[in-house]
């Protein structure tokens, strides 16, 4: 993961370390790893294992999330390609727009940070060759 201050204003936050699986949803180590890297510490919510809820959390902390499904996702069907769909959308979002791209692969979800170059910010299962298809791709940055 980077430190990138600019991105992570709050170094202290910290994600899960083990899968919280609750009755009305989960902290999964991917998604409170996203989270965490933008200063939301995994104690000021509650569930963040589905979009809908990462993206309530998100908002309530001063981000705006925005799909990108029909201006990058269809370009990048895999890792792989997105990063180079990402890059030719560079300077299209605000500066200091991330990417939190949900992936599938083996029929398991994850949840990773893409910054506007292409590059992974945050992915707690790192691949050097990555084929996960894409799920959705969502632009990430302060109101």
């Amino acid at each position: 993961m980077s430190t990138d201050t600019m991105n992570n204003p709050d170094t202290n936050a910290r994600g899960v370390a083990a899968h919280q699986w609750m009755v009305g949803g989960a902290k999964t180590i991917c998604t409170s790893a996203v989270l965490a890297y933008l200063g939301i510490d995994q104690s000021a919510y509650h569930y963040s294992g589905l979009h809908e809820q990462r993206a309530g959390v998100l908002r309530r902390h001063g981000y705006a999330v925005r799909s990108r499904a029909s201006t990058i996702a269809k370009k990048g069907r895999t890792m792989g390609t997105l990063r180079a769909a990402i890059l030719a959308h560079q300077g299209k979002d605000p500066a200091g727009t991330v990417y939190m791209i949900r992936l599938r692969y083996g029929g398991k979800r994850h949840a990773i940070l893409v910054d506007g170059e292409g590059r992974t910010v945050v992915d707690t299962d790192p691949r050097k060759v990555d084929r996960r298809a894409v799920a959705s791709v969502h632009a990430v940055f302060r109101k």
